[in-house]
C-alpha cells in the first residue's frame, strides 16, 4: 500500500484537465521518499458521480492517509462521503487542502469530525512534515500551516511562509497520469495574484504575493510535455500570467527560439495588455486568452477595486480578437451595492462583447470566505436552489440530501448562497430570460473551448 493517496475532487465532465497541483505534490513527496497514489475523480466511471457512495467506491483500496484537493463546490459531497468512510474505516486519516478547505478551515473542523487535518498553504512544503509527524506519532503543533484536532479541540498553527524560489520544486509527476484521457495539460509559471479585487478569494489565499519560476525552469517543463509526452497544447494557469510585460515577451521569444511548436492559452488582465504583448503572444503560439471583466459599470468596477475601466477592457478585447483565436471573458452580477441601472450596464456590455466575437460567462456573485466582500456582507447570505450557480456546476441541484446539508451549515458552505440585496431576484429573472441563468451558463461556456477545434478548422480560417 502507498504512503498516501492524493485525490483530485473535480467532478467528471467533457472538459477534463490533468490535476497539475496534485502532480506537483506527488513529485515533492516522492522526492522525500514517500510513495504516492494519485486519483482523479474527473475520470470516475461511476453511475452517478454526484452521489457520495460513488466517491467512496472510487476511494476503495486507498492508503491510510488520504489527501484531498478541495474546492468549494465539492465540499458538501466530501464531508458526507468521509463521514460514511470513517464509520467503516476509523483508522483512515483525512487531510484536506486547497482553497475550498482553507477558506472555512475552522468551521469545517468544528462541525465535521471526519476531517482530521486541513493544510493551509503550499502543500509541497507542508505535507512532507505532516507525513513525517503522522508516521512518528509526533505532535502537529510545530508544523506551520495546519488546522487540526487535538483532544477534541481545533488547533490552528501559524501560517506557513510562501515558497520563495519555485525552482526548488521538482517538475510535476507527469508519469502519474495518462494524457490521452485529458483535453489539454495545465502548466504553472507563477503563483499568486497581487491585486485587491474585493470579491475574489484567490489573491488573499496567496497573501497577495506573486512568486515566479525562472524562465529556463519553465521552458524545461514545457519541453518535457512536448518532447516526452507529445503534447501539442498547454494552458498556462497563472492567475496573472501577464503581470510583467518584459518577462512575458522574453518567454514568447524563447518559445519561438526553442522551436517547440506548441499552442497555448492563458489568463490575462486587460490593463496589462497592449498591442506589443498581444502580438508577441500570438506569434509564439497563443491561441486563447481569458479576461475577468466582471462588470460593465465603472462604478461597480471601482467599488470592487478591480483597477481598470470598462473602456480599457473593451480596447484590450478588440486588440485580442485581432490576434487570438478565442477570447473568453467573465462577468459577475449581484453585488450587494449594484443598482439595477448598473446591472443593465453589465448586460448591455455582455451583448456588445458577444457581438464582437468574444465568449462570455456571466454568473451570480458567489460568496467566497477569504474575500473582502464576504467579511463585509456575510450577514446578508441567502439560499436559493434556483439562483445558485454552484449547485448546477456541482450537480447538486437535484440532490435533496446535499441541499439539506448546505442549508444546515451555512458557514461551511457559503459559496452555495448569494448576497441578498435590493432587486437581486429581479436581476435573476432578467438573466434567466436572456439565457444566462444558473442552468444555462455552463453549457454556453463550452462553446468557446479553443482546444476542441481540429487542424482542419484552423487551416480554414
Amino acid at each position: 500500500m502507498k504512503d498516501i493517496t492524493l485525490v483530485n475532487t473535480v467532478f467528471p465532465s467533457n472538459n477534463t484537465i490533468p490535476p497539475y497541483g496534485l502532480l506537483y505534490l506527488a513529485a515533492a513527496l516522492e522526492e522525500k521518499g514517500y510513495t504516492v497514489d494519485v486519483r482523479d475523480y474527473q475520470l470516475s466511471t461511476g453511475e452517478d458521480p454526484w452521489e457520495w457512495s460513488s466517491f467512496l467506491e472510487f476511494l476503495k483500496g486507498s492508503a491510510d492517509i488520504i489527501g484531498v484537493s478541495t474546492y468549494s463546490f465539492s465540499l458538501p459531497l466530501l464531508v458526507k462521503a468521509f463521514t460514511e468512510l470513517k464509520k467503516e474505516n476509523p483508522e483512515k486519516t483525512v487531510v484536506m487542502g486547497n482553497i475550498g478547505a482553507t477558506g472555512v478551515h475552522q468551521e469545517l473542523m468544528e462541525n465535521f469530525p471526519c476531517v482530521d487535518v486541513v493544510v493551509r498553504g503550499e502543500g509541497e512544503k507542508i505535507l512532507p512534515h505532516l507525513l513525517d509527524a503522522l508516521e512518528k506519532g509526533a505532535p502537529l503543533k510545530n508544523i506551520c500551516g495546519l488546522t487540526y484536532r487535538e483532544k477534541g479541540n481545533v488547533r490552528v498553527t501559524p501560517d506557513q511562509e510562501r515558497i520563495a524560489n519555485l525552482d526548488d520544486l521538482p517538475h510535476p509527476a507527469f508519469d502519474k497520469v495518462d494524457f490521452s484521457q485529458y483535453l489539454v495539460p495545465n502548466i504553472m509559471y507563477s503563483r499568486g495574484c497581487p491585486f485587491p479585487c474585493a470579491f475574489c478569494d484567490i489573491a488573499p489565499y496567496w497573501d497577495r504575493r506573486n512568486t515566479r519560476r525562472s524562465l529556463s525552469n519553465f521552458l524545461e517543463e514545457i519541453k518535457i510535455l512536448r518532447e516526452e509526452y507529445n503534447q501539442e497544447r498547454i494552458v498556462i494557469v497563472d492567475d496573472t500570467f501577464t503581470l510583467n510585460k518584459k518577462l512575458v515577451i522574453e518567454f514568447c521569444e524563447a518559445l519561438q527560439r526553442e522551436g517547440l511548436d506548441i499552442q497555448w492559452g492563458c489568463y490575462g488582465r486587460v490593463d496589462l495588455m497592449d498591442e506589443d504583448i498581444i502580438k508577441a503572444m500570438a506569434e509564439s503560439g497563443c491561441q486563447k486568452i481569458y479576461y475577468g471583466i466582471e462588470s460593465g459599470s465603472n462604478d461597480v468596477l471601482n467599488a470592487m477595486e478591480k483597477g481598470f475601466t470598462i473602456e480599457k477592457a473593451l480596447k484590450a478585447i478588440d486588440i485580442s480578437l485581432k490576434h487570438f483565436r478565442v477570447v473568453q471573458t467573465s462577468f459577475v452580477w449581484g453585488f450587494p451595492f449594484e443598482t439595477m441601472e448598473q446591472f443593465h450596464d453589465t448586460f448591455f456590455t455582455i451583448m456588445h462583447i458577444i457581438k464582437k466575437g468574444a465568449a462570455v460567462k456571466a454568473v451570480l456573485l458567489t460568496p467566497f470566505p477569504l474575500s473582502k466582500l464576504y467579511y463585509q456582507y456575510k450577514d446578508t447570505l441567502k439560499f436559493s436552489k434556483e439562483m445558485c450557480s454552484n449547485l448546477y456546476m456541482a450537480g447538486f441541484h437535484d440532490k435533496p440530501e446535499v441541499i439539506t446539508l448546505i442549508k444546515e451549515y451555512k458557514d461551511v458552505f457559503p459559496s452555495f448562497y448569494y448576497y441578498d440585496s435590493e432587486n437581486v431576484k429581479e436581476k435573476y429573472e432578467l438573466a434567466k430570460a436572456v439565457g444566462l441563468s444558473s442552468e444555462d451558463i455552463w453549457d454556453t461556456w463550452e462553446r468557446a473551448k479553443w482546444y476542441y477545434h481540429d487542424d482542419s478548422e484552423s487551416n480554414a480560417e
